[in-house]
């Protein structure tokens, strides 16, 4: 009996030096290169995460590590986080195993999407973010059946907030059209309120935000051009916007000749009355507030002042808009 214990203290020993020197070895980098990234989906287990190691070269005796991992997990009740992991060659291998349970340290990337952008537009803005093919990610987008299952009525033009994204790095693009539309229908809740108050429903809203968008670079006179467009409405008069008819064209063409303006499209608000069937790109808070918000005044009309300072003229009546006009095709010939 003695003997059979003398035994299994000599295999308890010999288990536990062997699990010391696994897990205080240096991880195994495939390849020559110094680090490795590691991803860990979101709802990963202490198996899962395990097995990403194995499957990407890090580790051998899986056994040590797992049961590691478990008493590691037991003992200081984390869990594992979702992320892309950047593991050194350096580390040793329990440190790569506790790792993935310390929040805050999976790699992330900043997504800037500017105001403004169509979402044929915001195709290589993302896509050159996340390191995707254009294809793929116009693919998303694009797609109706995003559209419907992140809320959106028929397609996502207009119902994606444009701002910074702190995203995991491998987060997919259905993720940031979910979290960008999501940060959309927050914002609505702050304004659905003024927007009964002008008698616009929200998707009416959304496009005369990404005209006054569209209009302006400008979010100290979005509120004057949101005027114009508001008097225009409740006069009768055609809205006659040029991004507009620019997005019917296909979102690629700056000036407009006399042929553009006569497109037969619901998009050109030269010939169709009334706001266009939908907006024709994801505009900011700044013009979303301002679309609810119009300064009240008496102007129908404005023209860029053509001097770089992105401001417009504003007028009353066509005679005054003339002159605004000619003075712009002056300072823009200057």
């Amino acid at each position: 009996m003695k003997k059979v214990l003398f035994i299994l203290l000599l295999l308890c020993v010999a288990a536990c030096g062997y699990s010391y020197v696994s897990l205080n070895a240096e991880v195994a980098i495939p390849g020559s290169t110094e680090s490795i990234s590691v991803e860990i989906p979101d709802g990963a287990s202490v198996d899962d995460a395990v097995a990403v190691m194995q499957e990407t070269g890090l580790v051998e005796d899986v056994w040590v590590v797992r049961l590691y991992a478990k008493l590691y997990a037991h003992n200081t009740k984390k869990h594992i986080h979702k992320g892309t992991f950047a593991i050194h060659e350096d580390m040793k291998v329990y440190e790569a195993v506790e790792f993935f349970f310390e929040p805050g340290v999976a790699q992330t990337i900043n997504i800037t999407i500017p105001e403004g952008l169509s979402l044929l537009r915001m195709v290589p803005v993302v896509a050159a973010a996340m390191n995707l093919p254009q294809d793929s990610v116009s693919d998303v987008l694009l797609s109706k059946k995003l559209a419907a299952k992140v809320g959106a009525t028929t397609h996502l033009e207009g119902y994606l907030l444009p701002e910074t994204y702190n995203v995991y790095a491998f987060d997919g693009v259905e993720q940031l059209a979910q979290r960008m539309y999501d940060s959309h229908s927050r914002f609505w809740d702050e304004i659905k309120e003024a927007a009964k108050k002008v008698n616009l429903t929200q998707h009416q809203v959304i496009t005369l935000a990404s005209i006054i968008e569209a209009e302006t670079p400008v979010p100290d006179e979005m509120p004057r051009v949101s005027g114009v467009y508001h008097n225009r409405l409740k006069s009768g008069m055609l809205l006659q916007a040029d991004p507009t008819v620019q997005y019917a064209l296909g979102d690629v063409k700056k000036r407009l000749t006399y042929d553009d303006l006569e497109i037969d499209n619901p998009y050109n608000t030269y010939r169709f009355a009334g706001l266009p069937p939908g907006p024709i790109n994801n505009p900011g808070k700044a013009a979303l507030r301002a679309a609810v918000n119009p300064e009240q005044h008496k102007f129908y009309y404005f023209v860029a002042r053509g001097d770089g300072t992105n401001l417009h003229t504003f007028s009353r009546t066509n005679v005054e808009h003339n002159r605004a006009v000619q003075q712009y095709r002056l300072n823009r010939n200057r």
